[in-house]
Parts: structure tokens; sequence; C-alpha cells
């Protein structure tokens, strides 16, 4: 089958064909094709989920670190890294079945894969279709241990010299598949369907005794017994 380049068609999973989880032991076979399909719409899904992060959430001007969390080098750009490795170990097998799949993403990502990858499928009248479920977990991890400190006011000239640790955690889940009947030939899609991205944020600004800072062309000192910190959780919906 042809190969096209089309990225996030969202399959419609209705009655009476709904995507089952396969039953063990019976693989299914992708062509090179259909394999180079997957693989680069992969790819290609994690750096879309990386932009969309950035511009839905962390590319916000956020309290004390503003927009400094916006950052290519990122959650969905480590796992992507990762996944570069399955794909060059199956690349080298040259063994496209959708367990060897499964199972070597599975291997490569398991700093950040608690569970199980489920493997779907359906053939059947409506269609026939291949996909992956994904549920990705990051603890709180220092993504900078000495970010400027950030009000997020734009205009208002703020600055004070403190360092800002700045901690985040992503919970992301996620199917990304293969619709071998579409309209031109197979095609990626990421299951906007089913999948919810989360994103914690914890940062806490080092005030020393006496701080020194900027408010337009004023210079103040300020100084504090309790170091300013903010927690929050970031939903980003698809559906």
């Amino acid at each position: 089958m042809p190969s096209t380049s089309s990225l996030f068609v969202t399959p419609t999973l209705a009655p009476p064909a709904p995507l089952s989880i396969a039953p063990p032991n019976v693989p299914l076979t992708l062509t090179s094709m259909q394999y180079q399909t997957f693989r680069d719409g992969f790819n290609a899904g994690l750096v879309f989920l990386q932009t969309t992060t950035d511009t839905a959430a962390l590319g916000k001007n956020l309290p004390i670190v503003g927009t400094q969390l916006k950052d290519p080098n990122s959650f969905f750009a480590t796992v992507k890294a990762k996944a570069l490795l399955a794909f060059t170990d199956l690349n080298d097998d040259a063994a496209y079945t959708d367990q060897s799949i499964r199972d070597k993403l599975q291997t490569a990502l398991v700093s950040v894969l608690p569970g199980p990858i489920d493997i779907l499928s359906l053939n059947g009248s409506s269609g026939s279709r291949l996909q992956f479920n994904f549920n990705f977990q990051e603890a709180l991890t220092t993504r900078s241990p000495n970010l400027d400190f950030d009000l997020a006011l734009v205009g208002l000239g703020f600055d004070l010299n403190s360092p800002v640790v700045a901690k985040t955690s992503y919970g992301v889940q996620l199917g990304f598949g293969l619709d071998f009947d579409s309209i031109g030939g197979d095609r990626f899609y990421i299951d906007t369907l089913q999948d919810k991205i989360s994103i914690g944020l914890d940062a806490t600004a080092n005030l020393a005794s006496t701080t020194t800072g900027q408010l337009g062309t004023r210079s103040f000192t300020a100084q504090g017994t309790t170091n300013p910190r903010v927690t929050g959780n970031i939903a980003i919906n698809g559906g």
C-alpha cells in the first residue's frame, strides 16, 4: 500500500466495531512501508505534541517562571530520543509485527512507562486499524535550577535577583495508530478521543536575606523570611 504523510486523523470508534485489545500470540505483520509510516508518524507526532504543550501551557506567562519552561529539549523530545533506540533495533531486525514494535518501544521507554503498552486492533466491514495506547508518566524533575524570577506581568518592568528552581511532572495518555484503509493509502493518526496531557509544576524562588531588584527605572531591596513558591497542575485535553 502507498504511504501518505497525513497525520493526526481521528478515527471514529463507534459500535458495532470498536477497537479491542488484540489477543496474545496472534501477531499482525506490517509491511516495510506501513512500518515506515508508523515510525515517521510517531516521531512527527511527538514534535507536534511538544509544540502543542508549549503553545497551550509552558509557553504561557506562568507565575514566578514566566515563559522560561518552554524548551524544545523537554519531555516529548526525551521520549522521541528514547524511541529512536527502539526504531533502530526494529530497522536492524526488519521484523515489523505489532508485538515486536510494542516490545521494542516498551523496553526503550521503560523509564517513562510504568505500565504496559496496549495493542488494539480492528478488522471489519468498517475498516482495519492498529493502535498502540501509551500511558507516559514522569515524576517531578528539575528542569532548571537557576531560572530568573518572573512575575509574568507583561510591561511591568519587574526584575528580582532571585534564582528560581523549577520542576515539572508529566502524565500523558494517548494512542498512536495506523488506519490501513484510508483513502489514498495507510495513514498514521493520534487518537484524540482518548488523549490527555497533565503537567505538574513546582517552582520556588530562593530569596536571600536581602535581595535587590528593579521596578521600571527604580531599584529596590526586598527582604523576607519565606521563599515564594508556586505549585499546580495544567491539563490539556483533546477530543
